[in-house]
């Protein structure tokens, strides 16, 4: 998914391409173009997802960049999906 961001800049045309999994990620959907991420842990279990720590280097629509660490929640059932955590 993340790799799919760094070569598809707009999140509704990439959903189009990839209906077998769900993305949500409000960077993504405002355009902010993402340069480069890193994973930063193999990811923990809670619940029924996996948690992943990865730090993102984003280039918003005024062109500055901008690096931050966020948490993707991925879950596999019923369906693939990769949402961004919103409350930490």
């Amino acid at each position: 998914m993340l790799e799919g961001w760094k070569e598809e800049p707009s999140l509704e045309r990439w959903r189009t391409q990839h209906t077998d999994i769900v993305v949500q990620d409000m960077d993504w959907l405002m355009g902010h173009r993402l340069t480069s991420f890193v994973l930063l842990d193999e990811g923990r279990a809670v619940d029924a997802n996996l948690h992943c720590d990865v730090r993102l280097t984003l280039v918003d629509s005024d062109n500055k960049s901008t690096e931050k660490t966020v948490t993707y929640l991925v879950g596999t059932s019923p369906k693939l999906t990769v949402f961004r955590q919103i409350i930490p």
